[in-house]
């Protein structure tokens, strides 16, 4: 893969992922460095300030997560951002700890049983634990010429993931950044991702009512959200932030 001029001076770091006889980008970034740079946190060319060819960005048919010998999934091309979404299902808690992202899992492995394709995005930035509920850390999302590919589990697609848990350069560590940079990237996570044909996408979002919950309500509000699935235990103090939680479902629209 053949660099565009310049450096990557916020944080991409290039992996090549050869796809036939094209090149492909894996996506990856340093908090760090992008504490120094723009909040828009695409890998569009153009610009040319991610600093890759426009030859990474041809049409592909396929972007392997791994051998195929190894029953990796491809991309397929479909409509990019959430246009193919049948179905959109936010799963909320007014409290952490009490099983959210364990719920999450579970409802989308019990659609893709009844014989849906399911998506999970992860818009817990500062915990994001969908890759490791699924058993998917150091998975790669690669850019494709209509955005960014998520993680596949198997051939068929039918279960599909988006975390920043696969972007951090450095998974375990600590994400450390103000509302509108988290906000930025969640809006790019709904308007970038190309999840293709989905019957359902479960919005896996952190605890309490946050900069992360605004901003993935309001990106998701076009799509109409078919409603909110509110997690708790039974000790009084969770059930406290339920209560908290539906009223903000109300105020927001949620159903």
């Amino acid at each position: 893969m053949e660099a565009a001029a310049g450096v990557w001076g916020w944080g991409w770091r290039p992996q090549a992922a050869s796809v036939g006889p094209r090149t492909c980008l894996r996506a990856r970034f340093s908090q760090e460095a992008l504490d120094l740079g723009p909040l828009n946190l695409t890998l569009r060319g153009g610009s040319g300030r991610g600093g890759f060819s426009a030859s990474c960005l041809e049409p592909l048919t396929c972007i392997l997560q791994g051998p195929v010998s190894n029953g990796a999934a491809c991309w397929r091309q479909g409509p990019g951002n959430l246009a193919g979404i049948r179905h959109i299902i936010l799963v909320l808690s007014g409290k952490g700890g009490v099983g959210k992202s364990t719920i999450s899992t579970e409802l989308a492995l019990a659609l893709r049983h009844a014989g849906k394709k399911v998506g999970i995005l992860d818009v817990d930035l500062c915990g994001p634990s969908i890759p490791r509920m699924f058993g998917a850390q150091g998975k790669a999302v690669h850019q494709c010429d209509r955005g960014w590919a998520p993680v596949f589990l198997d051939r068929e697609q039918s279960i599909s993931l988006m975390s920043v848990g696969f972007l951090l350069e450095k998974p375990d560590e600590a994400v450390v950044w103000r509302g509108p940079k988290k906000n930025a990237l969640i809006k790019q996570f709904v308007s970038d991702v190309a999840w293709g044909e989905l019957d359902y996408l479960v919005v896996d979002t952190p605890p309490g009512t946050s900069d992360e919950h605004m901003a993935a309500i309001e990106a998701l509000r076009a799509y109409q959200p078919l409603g909110a699935l509110v997690v708790t235990t039974p000790q009084a103090v969770s059930v406290g932030d339920v209560r908290r939680e539906l009223t903000f479902c109300r105020k927001t629209g949620l159903r």
